[in-house]
């Protein structure tokens, strides 16, 4: 049977859209030999770890998946594998298990988890790379340190991927939410932070981001050295931006423009000692720090007749105490009880 047949098979079965049909001719193929059950043993073992925030790599890996293909054909002229075509002399070399696993991280890479595959001389050898998550609740933050030395400060309502070891050329982690980044040096291996539609590379330096997925910007504050920013859309991946200590690259996710600015560095740095600082924030503005600070619900009753322009930092102060003070500034009552929040404007 071609193998594009029985991928989509795979695919099919996998997916539980198989009819009795199909299923059958998959059961024949599977019982012709131990190669093909070990096929398909690999491609299901893939698609049932996979996850929701993990799909979004799988283009990734099977580039780099075939970029090392190509790294390690063993053809004298080493002509660059045609991924294309099922046909060749060097894809004939192929183990069937790796052709099968390779062909349909292609074919079905959008929707299908892979963490990392290296594979390496004759293309038999697989390592799968363990994937670490560390995620913050409302009201949670974290200080840890990367296997690399990376320090990372994560802020509340947010999420950082990484693999427990560093493989390949460049040190890639994957952020929803806010984090600081202490970077370790090694200027072998680029440090890069994927976040919705941009990539901050960095070799050694210190920067905040804030790419919380209910806000319409994403902002890169550099406190130290120097970082490379570019768009990862494919649209606009020729664009890209080098920030300065003491800059900010704005990126707003809706018209997709972004510009550079000046910043605040209490604003962005404050929040990993502690502090949580307002600097001329609006109602919304504020309720939102507040919910992800604290882990609370805020409800807000009545009208707003002006908008807040409210500065204020609070050194590890309890959530009464900074609603009293905000209160007394915006001048509204507010009801606390346990979790739940009301704003009486």
């Amino acid at each position: 049977m071609e193998e594009n047949k029985i991928l989509d098979l795979i695919a099919k079965k996998l997916s539980n859209e198989c009819t009795a049909e199909e299923l059958l001719q998959l059961n024949n193929w599977l019982e012709e030999n131990k190669e093909h059950q070990l096929s398909y043993s690999i491609i299901e073992e893939y698609w049932e770890n996979r996850s929701e925030s993990q799909n979004k790599r799988a283009k990734q890996v099977h580039d780099r998946l075939f970029s090392r293909i190509n790294n390690n054909t063993y053809n004298e002229k080493r002509k660059p594998l045609d991924y294309t075509k099922s046909t060749g002399t060097t894809w004939a070399r192929l183990n069937i298990v790796t052709r099968f696993a390779a062909i349909f991280i292609l074919v079905i890479g959008t929707t299908f988890l892979v963490t990392d595959i290296n594979i390496v001389d004759d293309f038999e050898e697989k390592n799968i790379v363990e994937i670490i998550v560390k995620e913050n609740e409302k009201g949670k933050k974290t200080q840890f340190t990367l296997p690399d030395g990376t320090k990372i400060w994560l802020n509340a309502s947010s999420k950082l991927e990484f693999p427990k070891v560093f493989t390949g050329n460049s040190r890639e982690v994957y952020l929803e939410g806010q984090a600081y980044f202490v970077v370790a040096k090694d200027t072998s291996k680029p440090f890069k932070v994927i976040t919705n539609n941009l990539s901050t590379t960095a070799l050694g330096t210190e920067f905040n981001i804030s790419a919380f997925s209910d806000e319409d910007e994403i902002e890169i504050d550099l406190t130290e050295g120097k970082v490379l920013i570019q768009n990862t859309d494919e649209q606009q991946a020729n664009k890209e931006n080098i920030l300065i200590p003491g800059k900010a690259l704005h990126f707003n996710k809706l018209t997709k423009e972004i510009t550079e600015s000046k910043f605040d560095l209490k604003a962005a740095t404050a929040w990993k000692d502690g502090i949580i600082y307002f600097s001329h924030a609006s109602l919304y503005s504020v309720v939102d720090k507040l919910e992800r600070w604290y882990g609370v619900n805020i409800q807000i009753s009545g009208k707003l007749e002006k908008d807040w322009d409210y500065t204020g930092e609070f050194d590890n102060e309890n959530l009464m105490n900074v609603l009293e003070s905000i209160s007394t500034v915006e001048r509204f009552e507010f009801t606390l009880n346990k979790k739940e929040v009301l704003i009486k404007l």
